[in-house]
């Protein structure tokens, strides 16, 4: 039996020598009849259904549900038609289930709890009458119906704040992360984005200099967090440049850059301006811990420059030329990751000058994503989309997490950010086998963006964030039994040796060496978050 296996032992339900999946609590645990009829009841609310010039259809690529679809399917123009039949073809189990509505477009509610999981064929056929003989077929669509939420699911191999601290302990002992003691960065094949994973480095040292017991160690991991912020400081563009005081997205200099055809065509020269704010996040960390303004500062100087070239209608290009500022392409920023923390600096550090900032990019996202739901995966890695192509949850969970924070003042805010978090469980959470794909996948787990629908940590843990922070705010036991599922698979797929978090979440070992710092730092910093909640819950 393998060390991951032994690991796994009573925890995972072993469903073959390819298949491991975490094991469902009993089904006499308390509470669970009760989460399952809310699970339940929320599978059939469709999510932000489309309508026909009005709303737009965002689900158009989209592939699997686990809350009811509403599709975009033309009306029949003969003008004698009165009614459409609906029927679902299960391919899991052969069967039909069918009902009629007065649009073609109409969600498939009334037989969604009954078609199993597995991969279905929708037919759209016009009638002129109810009950009546088809006239023909208006449209179909294939789609996979996945799981709801049966949960919660497992149990944690460790706690969620012991898994977190040995997940940073294996980050701090990294020779790259060591070197830093010298104030230099090793080398690393992702330090080719400096913005990103030098902020990680940070971010995630505070963190471990928060929880440590080691005196020692504490000392030394705010060594290493300073030094790589004052680099990453260092870097910024200076003073009168159209981008000063902001991080560079990427290192055009790294071995890594040069030998990539894709660098040069849409990295080269070039920063991301969503980027920049993981420095920002990380930098502020360092200041609440050390008190040293020169963090706070640097944050200031930076958000200064984003409210100068904000645009008209409240957000940036996604993409600038760092040498004069001006847009690489037509794709503009979804700002919510500068929300974020331009609310941070307004709400915790009353710097009331950039609150103009945040009401523009906050309207801009009012008038946009949350209109026509085109929440656009936006990474550093991929190249630019159009349309619905490439969805992601990022924006939507990051939104999500904006309106909790504000759901005092606007109670209402609560129901809207529970829609965005279905949709992104919808789209991107594996509860249960069988999968659309990737059935080597550890479930339950999340995938991050339609381009890459692969199982991914850091995705997994955006969304416990997002559950956590809602449940914080409503005490809805659901969200927290979500959370802690995803929580529980995090402990199980970390290396039982050397605490290392993976970044890819499969059994068989594919993509295992394929790991990201930056990922890594984000699921700890959530599992420590996650852990204070519970024990809070507990006392």
């Amino acid at each position: 039996m393998s060390l991951l296996a032994k690991n796994l032992l009573g925890v995972f339900l072993v469903a073959s020598c390819a298949t491991i999946g975490l094991a469902r609590v009993p089904d006499d645990d308390a509470g669970k009849a009760k989460l399952t009829a809310r699970s339940l009841a929320e599978s059939l609310m469709p999510i932000r259904p489309g309508q026909p010039g009005d709303r737009p259809f965002w689900n158009r690529y989209a592939r699997r549900f686990i809350h009811a679809p509403a599709f975009d399917v033309d009306a029949d123009p003969w003008p004698l038609v009165r009614a459409y039949r609906l029927t679902v073809h299960s391919k899991a189990n052969g069967k039909d289930y069918v009902f009629e509505a007065a649009h073609p477009y109409a969600p498939l509610t009334p037989i969604w709890k009954d078609v199993p999981v597995g991969p279905a064929t929708l037919t759209v056929e016009s009638l002129k009458e109810r009950g009546g003989k088809p006239v023909k077929v208006t449209g179909t669509r294939e789609f996979f119906r996945a799981a709801m939420f049966h949960g919660p699911y497992g149990n944690p191999v460790l706690p969620y704040g012991e898994s977190a601290k040995r997940a940073l302990e294996f980050q701090f002992r990294q020779p790259h992360y060591q070197a830093w003691k010298d104030g230099k960065p090793g080398p690393y094949h992702y330090h080719c984005y400096p913005a990103k994973m030098f902020a990680a480095t940070t971010k995630g040292m505070v963190a471990l200099a928060r929880i440590t017991d080691d005196p020692r160690a504490a000392k030394q991991a705010l060594l290493i967090a300073r030094n790589a912020a004052t680099h990453l400081i260092g870097l910024c563009d200076p003073a009168g440049s159209p981008l000063a005081f902001v991080p560079p997205t990427y290192d055009d200099q790294h071995p890594v850059a040069k030998k990539s055809s894709w660098w040069k065509q849409r990295a080269e020269g070039r920063v991301m301006l969503t980027e920049s704010f993981f420095a920002a996040d990380a930098w502020l960390d360092l200041y609440d811990v050390t008190g040293d303004a020169e963090y706070l500062e640097a944050v200031k100087r930076m958000v200064t420059t984003y409210a100068k070239c904000q645009m008209p209608d409240g957000t940036w290009p996604l993409k600038v030329w760092r040498k004069t500022g001006k847009p690489f392409g037509a794709n503009v920023c979804i700002p919510t990751r500068q929300i974020l923390i331009l609310d941070r600096l307004v709400s915790q550090y009353g710097l009331r000058e950039f609150q103009p900032v945040l009401d523009k990019a906050v309207q801009w996202v009012w008038d946009n994503p949350m209109r026509n739901y085109k929440w656009e995966g936006q990474f550093e890695d991929v190249p630019f989309n159009s349309g619905y192509l490439n969805l992601t949850h990022l924006g939507a969970v990051d939104f999500a997490r904006y309106l909790l924070h504000h759901v005092k003042q606007h109670p209402e805010y609560a129901t809207t950010a529970d829609t965005l978090l279905r949709f992104a469980e919808d789209q991107f959470v594996i509860w249960e086998k069988p999968t659309l794909r990737w059935n080597n996948a550890v479930v339950p787990c999340a995938l991050e963006q339609y381009w890459c629908y692969r199982p991914i940590g850091a995705s997994a843990l955006h969304l416990v964030q997002g559950w956590t922070e809602a449940y914080v705010v409503t005490s809805n036991e659901l969200y927290l039994a979500k959370a802690r599922s995803l929580a529980n698979t995090q402990t199980a797929v970390q290396d039982p040796e050397t605490g290392q978090y993976r970044t890819f979440w499969y059994d068989d070992g594919t993509n295992k060496t394929n790991n990201w710092d930056n990922c890594a730092v984000d699921c700890a910093c959530v599992m420590l978050e996650l852990d204070n909640v519970v024990k809070s819950k507990s006392r």
